[in-house]
């Protein structure tokens, strides 16, 4: 039985964010300037128009000092949900967007934290309706950002490298964009995939306008220049698509002293100018316009009867809100300055033959039409009356009372559409009717004549004329009645609601699956119309064009409102590397936009990737937290440090359900750049700091069964951007200590959870580090990268052997390379893999950025192994946590938040393959098994570390072995007991198991996975 869901517009209200800091923690702020986020808070406003197109005056300026006094506010758009402005700022390091209000002094009305998805350096803005704005990144894309989340997608590419202004228009789906480089305007329709069409404008392009309300169609586009002395454009829209040719040009007001202008707003009556000199500055001219589809005049001219009550009845069958001006018997209708103030006039004769127009009506409607009007004219006896044409008619030539009894469309209105006209309000005396060279027929009658005629703009002529030589009221039915009605009103530029389901996004699966996984289809549906639908949504499935899944629900939905639908499960049949296509849509009777009804993705089964968890960010932006895990099935985030704050919350996450949880709250307060660890169903949290950079000697504990805290035993030293590792399940060991604020050191202390005491090992070779990667695995301590005592960065490890006698006792080897590694890199992101006997080093800072790299060590084969990239460069974030998705046994090395020019809210995670699980069937020969078929037959010694890449087709267990030509082993360079499929390099740095440089001679290289074997012959040269 299919269900039926009713979903009601909920609200989500955020706590209190913080302002935006860079690396060292100092907000720009004070704390009674930092604003709520509640975006609950919905204040519609209807824009108010005070008279036709008019030169611009500057009204107002808004200073926006308090928004940023470094100047790099760059976008602004209107939000007409909030009748507010957003503005946004230059770059990452500057991560909030400001609600304000439209007019001085600034008043900050809300704001938004911008986390994952979102562009780093960010230009142009365009509002697009329910909470969503559309952002153009300095790279050439446009995002859409979700502001109940602060997160965004690639919502697609301009046409340009770059782009710096950008304008939306939700009711016509279109996109703005401008160009500053290569003076350049574009739009495209549809948005997300429609062509894009540019036009040059000289010199230097850059704030676009969009949309000024969610239901009525813009007439008018805006662009402004950074140009001294500039000047701003107004393009006419049709459907959104706007003429490139200008109909006015304005030059900047003199006031305006600034014109570094980047973006421009507008609201239905003031333009907003973002210009980012410094002090940045919002200018706001008064444009004057009249409110562009919503205001029409109908004039009433039947000399006193009441054929008006057909038009009035398709009116309120289509929702059109109208004034009326009854014309006295024998009297003139509105003069132009009177119909001016609208933007559509429909002027009816009814029955009349003597009085229909008089020579004063005449003269005023060429006044209004020659001033850029739109004029809908059902008259069957005007010729009649006047006993001539209008020049502003443009008709060469007619016949008086040809008749009328069926009408069909053959222009581009009223195509398609056929009805009769023997109604018999009134006797038939229609007019034939023959366009000039400048207007064209739209429909014929059935004797073949043209009874009707239109000309618009493109026409050469500055207004809209749509004429009617036969009585409106004879269409026999209503229905066609309203259809004939809202053809000629939207092609005038009204904007109708419609019908419209539309599928947003899919949300599950992601582009990668486990092999036999259990998923959740789940895709975000809306009702994209002005009616309350019903409507049915599917999810399918298939597999080299067979359906392999299929699922669908029905949704009531009110407009504007959007759901998310999670469906049946899908178990995932396929082996690895197989490749289902993914599709996602709607079905509604009468969609009035079938092209956003579908999306659709692929997924490939793969033992190993990386995941984003869009569905749950990390709940604030954070660097310098630890993550750590009992393997309960849950993960926890202590030390979380948002812009300018060291929180003493505690967050944790539910694997299974995919959702944070907490904050639980630390009494001894907030500390990060420190480490957490998970020992005997314990988190242990040592060190960090709360004000940098004095580093805190502290212990915390915290019992995740119990909800207790307890303080341990205070470490010897304050300990800050140090690396721990845990031994025997009771020792927890720090490696290092420091930073670029606090010297280095090199000291190893043993934290001992059973007696809460502390001793000191055996401190590590070479110059004192700080921030590094590390950990230990069974008896091996790890230590790689990280921050040097002499100010260089680390690209290099180092292995001690921990002493079963006395622990105390590390026998360190010496500093090596790490093979392959992209960078040298510091605050590197960590963690332990203790089933697959692994160590993890994940992105890390590097010079001028972050990186994205992600290896791994096994000191047990002395090998380094590349895995996939980290999908977010970052670094700040230490350890990692790696722990088993409890439904599967998977191993998931998980990474939370850090930073990367901002303060991250990206939750990821890297699939690694499962623990103890049966192998599936046997696997199509997608990704061969065997070594890489470029791998080289002659090793040079002198090489350093020789990569040997191979592929498995199977998770399992995988063994690389190394013999010489007498077929004595002299190396395991891989021995796990569980690995993903696919493709692997592991580098041998030419030594046998005892350390041993090896001879030059031949080797052989025995690969043995899932029941083969591959071996590969080398000569190795010293």
């Amino acid at each position: 039985m299919r269900k039926v869901y009713k979903v009601i517009i909920g609200v989500s209200i955020w706590g209190a964010l913080m302002a935006a800091s860079f690396n060292q923690g100092n907000d720009l702020y004070a704390p009674q300037s930092k604003v709520n986020h509640a975006l609950t808070v919905h204040a519609p406003s209807n824009s108010v128009y005070n008279g036709p197109t008019s030169t611009p005056t500057l009204v107002d300026t808004i200073n926006l000092s308090g928004v940023n006094p470094a100047g790099y506010c760059w976008g602004i758009t209107y939000d007409w949900d909030r009748d507010g402005l957003w503005i946004t700022q230059w770059n990452s390091s500057y991560p909030y967007m400001y609600l304000i209000s439209k007019t001085s002094p600034l008043t900050k009305l809300d704001s938004v934290l911008l986390g994952s998805g979102v562009p780093t350096y960010r230009l142009g803005i365009g509002y697009g309706g329910n909470d969503i704005v559309y952002m153009a990144g300095f790279d050439g894309q446009i995002y859409q950002i979700d502001l109940t989340t602060g997160t965004g997608t690639l919502y697609r590419s301009t046409s340009w490298s770059s782009n710096q202004g950008l304008g939306f228009n939700p009711v016509d789906d279109a996109v703005y964009s401008s160009d500053w480089g290569v003076n350049q305007c574009g739009w495209a329709q549809p948005s997300q995939s429609g062509t894009w069409n540019t036009w040059s404008v000289s010199p230097y392009p850059s704030g676009m306008t969009g949309a000024f309300s969610g239901s009525i169609s813009p007439s008018w586009l805006f662009m402004a220049e950074e140009a001294s002395p500039g000047h701003f454009y107004q393009y006419q829209l049709t459907g959104g698509v706007p003429n490139t040719t200008p109909v006015d040009v304005w030059d900047y007001d003199p006031g305006m002293t600034q014109t570094s202008t980047a973006d421009a707003a507008f609201d239905g009556q003031y333009i907003y100018i973002l210009d980012q000199s410094g002090p940045d500055k919002v200018w706001v001219y008064d444009i004057g316009l009249p409110p562009p589809g919503l205001n029409i005049l109908f004039v009433d001219d039947d000399e006193g009867m009441s054929y008006e009550t057909y038009f009035f009845q398709s009116l309120a069958n289509l929702g059109v809100s109208y004034d009326t001006f009854t014309v006295t018997p024998g009297g003139a209708g509105p003069d132009s300055a009177a119909m001016s103030g609208y933007h559509i006039v429909i002027w009816n004769t009814g029955a009349d033959y003597s009085n229909c127009l008089l020579a004063q009506d005449t003269l005023e409607i060429k006044k209004y039409l020659n001033a850029g009007g739109k004029l809908w004219l059902s008259s069957q006896d005007v010729l009649w009356a006047l006993g001539t044409t209008c020049s502003w008619m443009h008709i060469s030539s007619y016949v008086d009372d040809n008749g009328c009894s069926q009408v069909t469309g053959v222009g581009p209105i009223m195509s398609g559409l056929s009805f009769p006209t023997t109604g018999g309000a009134m006797t038939d005396y229609a007019d034939q009717i023959n366009p000039d060279g400048m207007s064209w027929t739209e429909m014929v009658s059935d004797l073949g004549d043209t009874n009707t005629i239109a000309i618009d703009t493109s026409a050469g002529v500055p207004y809209f004329f749509f004429f009617n030589a036969f009585a409106f009221e004879n269409i026999n039915n209503q229905a066609d009645r309203d259809e004939f009605t809202r053809r000629i009103l939207a092609w005038m530029g009204y904007s109708f609601p419609n019908h419209d389901a539309a599928t947003v996004a899919i949300l599950q699966p992601p582009d990668k699956v486990l092999p036999g996984a259990a998923v959740d289809p789940q895709a975000r549906y809306r009702n994209a119309g002005g009616f309350t639908d019903t409507f049915d949504v599917y999810f399918e499935i298939d597999s080299a064009g067979v359906n392999v899944y299929s699922d669908f629900t029905t949704l009531i939905l009110d407009p504007g409102v959007d759901t998310i639908i999670t469906f049946g499960t899908w178990n995932v049949g396929g082996t690895e590397g197989t490749v289902y296509d993914v599709r996602a849509y709607t079905v509604l009777a009468g969609d009035g936009n079938p092209s956003n009804d579908t999306l659709t993705m692929q997924t490939t089964v793969s033992s190993s990737y990386w995941e984003i968890i869009s569905d749950a960010p990390l709940p604030m932006g954070s660097s310098g937290h630890s993550l750590a895990s009992v393997d309960d099935g849950y993960y926890y985030a202590f030390g979380m440090h948002p812009s300018g704050v060291y929180s003493p919350d505690v967050y944790y996450y539910d694997i299974a359900n995919r959702q944070w949880l907490g904050p639980i709250t630390n009494p001894y307060g907030g500390a990060s750049y420190a480490t957490a660890n998970g020992v005997r169903g314990m988190f242990y949290r040592i060190g960090g700091t709360n004000s940098w950079p004095t580093p805190q000697s502290r212990v915390d504990i915290y019992d995740p069964v119990g909800g207790t805290w307890s303080a341990g035993a205070s470490a010897p030293t304050g300990l800050l951007d140090h690396i721990t590792g845990v031994y025997m399940d009771s020792l927890i060991y720090t490696f290092g200590n420091g930073n670029w604020s606090m010297t280095p050191t090199n000291a190893v202390y043993i934290y001992d959870v059973v007696n809460d005491a502390w001793t000191t090992g055996t401190s590590f070779p070479g110059q004192g580090r700080g921030t590094m990667a590390g950990g230990i695995v069974d008896s091996f301590a790890i230590i790689a990268c990280g921050y040097k005592a002499d100010g260089t960065f680390g690209d290099d490890y180092v292995v001690g052997t921990i002493s079963s006698a006395d622990p105390t006792q590390i026998s360190w080897g010496t500093w090596q390379t790490i093979p392959g590694i992209d960078a040298p890199k510091y605050r590197v992101p960590s963690g332990v893999d203790k089933w697959n006997k692994e160590l993890f080093v994940v992105g890390g800072q590097i010079s001028g950025g972050t990186s994205v790299q992600t290896i791994s060590y096994n000191p047990y084969t002395a090998t380094w192994t590349q895995w996939d990239p980290k999908p977010t460069g970052m670094g700040n974030c230490t350890p990692v946590a790696i722990t088993p998705f409890p439904s599967t046994g998977e191993i998931g090395v998980f990474v939370a938040g850090g930073y990367a020019g901002g303060y991250l809210t990206d939750h990821e995670v890297l699939h690694t393959g499962r623990v103890n699980v049966a192998e599936k069937n046997k696997l199509p020969e997608r990704v061969t098994f065997g070594f890489a078929k470029n791998l080289k037959s002659i090793l040079r010694g002198n090489d350093g570390y020789i990569p040997i890449s191979y592929s498995t087709t199977l998770p399992g267990k995988v063994t690389l072995k190394v013999y010489n030509h007498t077929g004595r082993l002299v190396r395991t360079l891989v021995n796990r007991p569980m690995e993903p499929a696919g493709k692997k390099t592991v580098y041998w740095d030419g030594k046998d198991e005892r350390g041993s440089v090896v001879s030059s001679g031949t080797y052989f290289f025995r690969l043995e996975a899932q029941g083969k074997v591959d071996v590969f012959k080398a000569t190795l040269i010293r």
